[in-house]
This record gives C-alpha cells, structure tokens and sequence, in this order.
C-alpha cells in the first residue's frame, strides 16, 4: 500500500523485500536499499520493531 502511493511499483517492492527478508542473517539489523521509480526504501530491523524509511 506505502509503495503505491508514492508511485512506486508494489510487486517489485513487495518482491524484493521478501528475498532481502530471507537472505538477510539472523543477526542483520539493516537490509539494502530497495529502489523502484524513484523512490527509495531502507529497513531497519529489531527484535522487536521493523522501520521503513521512504524517500523520493
């Protein structure tokens, strides 16, 4: 829903984030960036929380 309303494309997002998801360590507290259309996603993990940081 957040990529589509800034115009990103939200299956290669969605996509993306899954294999970043599962290729990422179990101790990882950031995956790479994720860029489609412009717009930029970079996730932060905890234990606890999950962060999406959105830029254009």
């Amino acid at each position: 829903m957040l990529a589509n309303a800034t115009g990103a494309d939200a299956k290669k997002v969605g996509k993306a984030f899954t294999k970043a998801i599962k290729d990422a360590g179990s101790g990882s507290t950031t995956i790479d960036t994720i860029t489609s259309n412009g717009v930029k996603f970079n996730i932060g993990l905890s234990t606890t929380d999950l962060y999406i940081y959105i830029t254009k």
